[in-house]
């Protein structure tokens, strides 16, 4: 390699071209060692998982799709949906699903029902189906931090302002959890209430 010579080399070059060579490496040498010390810590992290979702809407049936889309196996892993009616003090739809281990560019699917908010604050499943919003939690045990979507559903009748070409159901990330929509407000996403209800930040992740 021409920046180490051999002893041959060595020994035909000048005094000065031995010392702008010695310069040269102690300038390396200077620079190796402070950058090494700065990497080191990034270098020898863990790598942490990485953690996307997905909502579905087919005829009759609603799915979740979790999909492990970094490059390390993803362990732990936890989805929570919480919904309510919009208007509503309270939420009536909580779904708590543990999600086996994922290796990378890997996924899991389960079917959920987003549409049915019965209880005694909800709407019995006989009634009117009114509008609804509500978010998508998902955690895992070597995730660098939780994810987290929110969703709006019209009312029944109105799907169809929902605008799709595909089955895939229209979410938006915020940062959780100090952005969080409230209890009982309107997810506006896609955006269609202007400033009313909750809207997702901007420069969110």
């Amino acid at each position: 390699m021409w920046l180490i010579p051999s002893r041959k080399q060595w020994g035909m070059w000048s005094l000065p071209s031995r010392l702008t060579a010695i310069g040269a490496y102690i300038g390396i040498a200077g620079i190796l060692l402070a950058v090494v010390p700065l990497s080191l810590p990034y270098l020898l992290a863990p790598k942490k998982a990485h953690l996307a979702a997905e909502l579905h809407f087919m005829i009759g049936s609603q799915r979740m799709r979790i999909a492990n889309v970094g490059d390390v196996l993803a362990t732990k892993i936890n989805v929570d949906i919480v919904s309510w009616a919009n208007g509503a003090p309270d939420a009536t739809i909580w779904i708590n699903k543990e999600v086996r281990d994922l290796m990378p560019k890997s996924d899991f699917l389960f079917d959920i029902d987003l549409l049915h908010h019965g209880g005694t604050t909800g709407i019995p499943p006989n009634e009117h189906r009114y509008s609804s919003s509500g978010y998508i939690l998902v955690t895992c045990n070597n995730c660098d931090e939780p994810r987290a979507w929110a969703f709006y559903i019209p009312e029944e009748g109105q799907m169809n302002i929902i605008k799709r070409t595909s089955t895939s159901w229209p979410i938006v990330e915020f940062n959780y959890p100090e952005d969080k929509p409230g209890i009982g407000q309107v997810v506006n996403h896609p955006k269609q209430f202007d400033s009313y209800g909750w809207n997702p930040k901007e420069g969110r992740k």
